[in-house]
């Protein structure tokens, strides 16, 4: 192509092109008879050159770029932060001179003075960089979002796994958080990849936050390992088959997982004055504000954590409640029935999914009493848990004549091995001597 060719493409005039080659922004072929030769890649480099002037950029940046001093992606983040820069700049101009126009309308002039010297200091290096600081504290790490985005997977993944149960209430509870999640992790996504290109100053950040999660989790663990020691020392005796906790007292101790993310949490923010950590900071606050109430709580926490318990020996049960922390002796014959078999479906605040193996004890007081998945069985009996102990208190009740409800229905559903299959079904099946 001649120079009338691509001017005509391109838009842009003959005596403009030839000013970019003397700038040595293209470099253009002659021909034989020393005529320019335009091709289609000089088109391409002509349009952009055009474009990156008419964004602010200088001929000294884009010659950097064709020198190969810069990449075309180093040079567009330069010039998108002094473009944001330029506009805070200008944004605060425009508020200051709709301020004048109210003053003069008034005529009052007392303010001048300020606002000069508020357009003298947004013009320094320090000003500049102290409103940097004050964006850089603003924005989230790439890894914050990372960490919510697996956080709020949770009922997706969920909703996926439990696809085929029949429970449509739980379904549709699952489908709807879903649904919420999806809108949630879109827009999160969204802020980040029209803002990634701040990124990159973050790196420390994403680190802090790396190290936070595992670190509160370990801290948080440890409180629930302590918890179960604690419960063991108090209340186990020699020769217990094994013991096993309410749901009640099983969750509970999550509660100071909770606290130790949120206590971590506003500590780094507290040191590092980082933005991500500021909402555990304002918690923080908020429970140190009402610390007699939440060492009031904790110590409740702590109290029905410990005192929910039930432990069977080979000739009785004891059992301990927060209301009756002294552990109470129950003979085996005040079990009115046993009640073993596979989970139809998964209600809303059950601990078992469909298929999953229940073996219940119902006692004349009304207690209802789960072993399905006891907390530990005695190590001196048993190397590991594999179910033999309840295989175990199974053949002691039978023995007592102890009245059994055992259903194989959903046992297809069960999805462990089958070594533990085959036990489950033994179990069921084993019936009153």
């Amino acid at each position: 192509m001649k120079i009338g060719e691509i001017e005509k493409l391109s838009g842009i005039s003959a005596k403009t092109i030839r000013y970019y080659e003397t700038k040595g922004l293209l470099q253009i072929k002659r021909g034989e008879n020393a005529y320019r030769e335009y091709g289609e890649e000089d088109l391409t480099q002509l349009q952009t050159i055009a474009l990156l002037r008419k964004c602010g950029c200088s001929i000294a940046a884009i010659k950097d770029v064709t020198d190969g001093k810069c990449t075309l992606v180093e040079l567009l983040e330069k010039q998108i932060h002094m473009l944001e820069k330029q506009k805070w700049q200008e944004d605060l101009r425009l508020s200051i001179l709709y301020d004048m126009q109210k003053s003069f309308q008034k005529s009052d002039a007392s303010a001048l003075s300020a606002w000069l010297q508020t357009l003298k200091e947004i013009e320094t290096d320090e000003f500049q960089q102290l409103h940097e600081d004050v964006q850089m504290l603003t924005q989230h790490s790439p890894l914050f979002y990372v960490v919510w985005t697996l956080i709020l997977s949770g009922p997706i993944l969920t909703l996926f796994l439990k696809i085929d149960e029949h429970n449509t209430a739980y379904q549709g509870l699952l489908t709807l958080l879903s649904l919420a999640d999806m809108s949630v992790l879109t827009l999160l996504w969204r802020k980040y990849f029209t803002t990634r290109h701040q990124f990159k100053e973050r790196k420390k950040r994403g680190w802090i936050l790396l190290l936070w999660l595992p670190f509160s989790l370990c801290i948080g663990f440890l409180f629930i390992f302590v918890i179960q020691w604690l419960k063991e020392l108090l209340y186990l005796k020699d020769g217990y088959i094994l013991w096993s906790s309410t749901m009640l007292a099983d969750i509970l101790p999550f509660f100071f997982l909770i606290e130790a993310m949120v206590i971590n949490g506003a500590y780094i923010a507290k040191k590092t004055h980082n933005i991500d950590f500021e909402d555990y900071q304002v918690i923080f606050h908020k429970l140190k504000h009402y610390r007699f109430l939440m060492l009031f709580v904790n110590l409740i926490v702590l109290y029905i954590s410990l005192t929910n318990i039930n432990v069977l020996y080979p000739s009785h049960l004891e059992i301990a409640r927060w209301y009756a922390p002294i552990l109470q002796t129950n003979d085996y014959q005040n079990i009115t029935k046993v009640k073993t078999g596979f989970q139809s479906a998964k209600s809303f605040l059950s601990q078992h999914n469909k298929g999953d193996f229940y073996y219940f004890l119902y006692l004349k007081d009304g207690k209802k009493i789960d072993i399905s998945m006891p907390n530990a069985a005695h190590e001196k009996r048993y190397e590991e848990h594999t179910y033999l102990e309840i295989e175990e208190c199974d053949a002691i009740f039978m023995q007592l004549g102890i009245k059994k409800e055992g259903s194989m229905q959903h046992f297809q559903d069960n999805t462990l091995a089958a070594e533990y299959r085959n036990r489950f079904k033994k179990i069921v099946e084993n019936k009153t001597k």
